[in-house]
């Protein structure tokens, strides 16, 4: 990154065409890069207007090439952007009813033309389709199926979304429509445990995830 005094990066993502976009949380900031690692342009500065950042955490893109990121720090919103980095709309603000949001964490498109926000604090997902209109939310807080401890991170692949749990120290698929199918994982340091696992991508490969605090990458095979 071209400066790290402040702090580091917590979102990416890469586009159809190789380019790597990054959530440059505190420089309130969204860098693109080409795939020779050359910044292309950058977006964005400190500010709550439109097109500006406190804290761009996540970062993802639809099937059209346009940019979704996600912010938290007060004025907690999702903004949406064109492959260049234009500005075309902003949905939320910090609170906890519908489309509303505190620390919105994780960001993933689904091909049914929806976008599925990790809404961390409220320990829910919230679903919206690609001009910001609320959809439903998924979850809510407990230990239980379907239900979330700080989601952190989400993505979406083969028609299931992948959730990590900060809190809950757990990895959860769920069906598009909330459907538990899948938990994995406890606290601790062993294999499949996590300690504050922070963000997350599912695709052929298997899942990976940020294993934080345990200081590695974990890959679960599909």
């Amino acid at each position: 990154m071209p400066d790290v005094a402040k702090g580091k990066p917590e979102g990416i993502c890469v586009t159809a065409d190789g380019r790597v976009l990054v959530a440059d949380t505190h420089y309130s900031q969204v860098i693109c890069f080409s795939p020779a690692s050359e910044i292309l342009w950058k977006s964005g500065h400190y500010g709550t207007g439109d097109g500006e950042f406190i804290y761009p955490i996540a970062i993802t893109v639809d099937d059209q090439g346009r940019i979704y990121v996600a912010e938290y720090g007060g004025q907690d919103r999702v903004q949406q952007f064109t492959a260049d980095g234009t500005f075309i709309r902003s949905w939320g603000k910090l609170g906890s009813e519908p489309g509303e949001f505190q620390r919105p964490s994780g960001l993933t498109w689904m091909p049914t033309g929806e976008l599925v926000v990790a809404d961390a604090v409220n320990h829910r997902l919230q679903v919206f389709d690609g001009e910001g209109q609320f959809h439903r939310i998924l979850g809510g807080p407990g230990t239980g199926p379907g239900q979330f401890h700080y989601p952190y991170d989400v993505s979406f692949y083969d028609g299931k979304l992948y959730v990590i749990e900060y809190g809950g120290q757990r990895l959860q698929v769920l069906s598009p429509q909330g459907d538990s199918l899948l938990r994995l994982g406890q606290g601790g340091r062993g294999d499949g445990c996590f300690a504050g696992p922070w963000k997350l991508n599912a695709s052929a490969l298997g899942v990976f995830i940020s294993d934080t605090n345990n200081h590695r990458v974990v890959r679960v095979r599909q």
